[in-house]
C-alpha cells in the first residue's frame, strides 16, 4: 500500500478582494527619521497599546494647552517652568513613538519637527497646517 500524498490547495485569488492590513494601517509605509546617519522608525498609531494611546493623547492635549499659554503671553511670567514642562512633554511623546530616538540628544526644535512630521504622515488627509503659525522660535505649527 502506498502512502497517500497530500496536496496543498491553492488559496483562491478571491477576485482581487483581500484585506491587506499592512496597507490599510500603513505598516507597508514605515515612518522613518534620520539623525546623524542613523535611522529611527516611528511606531504607527495602530502599533500603540491602549495605554500608550491614552497617554499620548493626554500629552498632546497638554502640549496644546502649553502652546496656548505661550501665545496668550503667559510664558513671560512662568517661562522657566513652562520651558521645562514643554520639553518634558515633547520628549515623552517621542518616547512613545520611538523609545530609541527619545534616548538621543536631539535638540528641542528637531523634536518638535519630528512630531510634526509624524502627525503629517499618520493623517495625510487632514487639512494642511497654516505655515505662518509659529509655535516656538524656529518651529512652525504643532505636533498634533
Amino acid at each position: 500500500m502506498t502512502p497517500k500524498t497530500q496536496t496543498k490547495k491553492a488559496v483562491p485569488e478571491n477576485n482581487g478582494r483581500v484585506l491587506d492590513l499592512d496597507e490599510l494601517f500603513g505598516m507597508a509605509r514605515p515612518i522613518v527619521v534620520v539623525w546623524k546617519t542613523r535611522k529611527y522608525q516611528l511606531r504607527r498609531p495602530t502599533a500603540l497599546s491602549p495605554d500608550e494611546i491614552v497617554r499620548n493623547e493626554r500629552l498632546r492635549v497638554r502640549w496644546a494647552e502649553l502652546q496656548d499659554r505661550i501665545t496668550d503671553g503667559e510664558a513671560l511670567e512662568t517661562s522657566s517652568d513652562m520651558a521645562g514642562e514643554i520639553e518634558e512633554v515633547t520628549k515623552d511623546m517621542i518616547s512613545i513613538l520611538c523609545p530609541e530616538l527619545a534616548k538621543v540628544d536631539l535638540p528641542f526644535v528637531m523634536q518638535v519637527q519630528v512630531l510634526q512630521y509624524y502627525a503629517n504622515e499618520v493623517a495625510p488627509e487632514a487639512a494642511p497646517v497654516d505655515s505662518e503659525k509659529k509655535v516656538f522660535p524656529g518651529v512652525i505649527s504643532s505636533p498634533g
